[in-house]
């Protein structure tokens, strides 16, 4: 959550486009990662409750709890990527003023 407070703070005082921001990009999108990797071993849960209460239902929502990460991993990397450009962009604006 710090890292989430961070990227609020810079975003605030208008300095989003800048390394460190990317940085807390990074280290999100891997802590969403091993989350993303780590979830579908609660399918089995899921599949266990779904045949003793007769409820497919709980199926669907056990893979889509465990789809959530990896949604939010492939946008976080998408972020990351726009940061860069972005990041580059004002660089090169910078330099030539």
């Amino acid at each position: 959550m710090l890292k989430f407070a961070q990227i609020r703070r810079l975003i605030e005082h208008d300095q989003f486009f800048l390394p460190p921001t990317l940085r807390y990009v990074l280290a999100i999108r891997h802590a969403v990662l091993v989350a993303s990797l780590t979830a579908p071993f609660a399918l089995p849960f899921f599949y266990r409750i779904t045949q003793r209460e007769d409820a497919p239902g709980l199926m669907l929502l056990g893979l889509g709890l465990v789809l959530m990460p990896l949604a939010n991993f492939i946008l976080l990397q998408i972020l990351e990527m726009l940061f860069k450009k972005a990041i580059a962009l004002q660089a090169e604006v910078n330099l030539k003023d």
